[in-house]
């Protein structure tokens, strides 16, 4: 246990979650929404892939809301919107964009697309573990700054991102940043095992 600013004990680590995270809208203060930091020419993020496309889908202002803010902020986490008392917020996973080295940067099903030496946007990308770590930082910032006692995050960079959550260190990473206001959560348990 730690003691934080507010006085408040707190054990060290996050806690886990199974379900449907659209299902929790309007209970927690925050739900973390897993990003990349590509913009369209129509001024958009991309949000063409698991929890990103399940919410843009709900609330098709999204794409629209999150280029803003990359444009604004870059890619960082950073308030979309509110739906009734919970905030939505990105949680940057994947780049704006890189300029291949190596055919494992590129997300399977887009491996055949791009030459090395190209660019790759970044929702064709591989999740990036630094990235994560870095986004991990900014959301404990931002959770201490507004004073959010819940806060709900999908397993980041581990599905369309295809990092495995404890081979890729992603599980020590979020377990070493987040405390327990922050609830990791997915579909079913195995989901965490991977």
């Amino acid at each position: 246990h730690f003691v934080s600013k507010d006085g408040a004990r707190r054990r060290t680590t996050m806690r886990y979650l199974t379900g449907n995270i659209l299902d929790y809208i309007g209970r927690p203060d925050a739900i973390c929404i897993t990003t990349n930091g590509f913009v369209t020419s129509r001024g958009n993020g991309v949000m063409g892939m698991g929890i990103a496309k399940s919410m843009a889908d709900k609330y098709p202002e999204l794409p629209k809301a999150l280029g803003v803010h990359i444009k604004r902020n870059g890619n960082h986490v950073g308030l979309l919107m509110q739906v009734h008392k919970t905030r939505l917020l990105s949680f940057p996973v994947k780049p704006g964009s890189i300029i291949m080295s190596d055919p494992a940067e590129v997300v399977s099903h887009a491996r055949g697309k791009y030459p090395i030496g190209l660019s790759v946007p970044g929702f064709h990308c591989v999740a990036s573990v630094e990235l994560i770590r870095r986004s991990c930082q900014e959301l404990v910032a931002e959770v201490n700054k507004a004073g959010y006692k819940h806060v709900l995050l999908p397993v980041p960079g581990c599905g369309a991102g295809e990092l495995s959550f404890n081979k890729d260190g992603i599980r020590e990473i979020c377990e070493s940043a987040l405390d327990d206001r922050f609830f990791m959560m997915s579909f079913k348990l195995s989901d965490f095992g991977r």
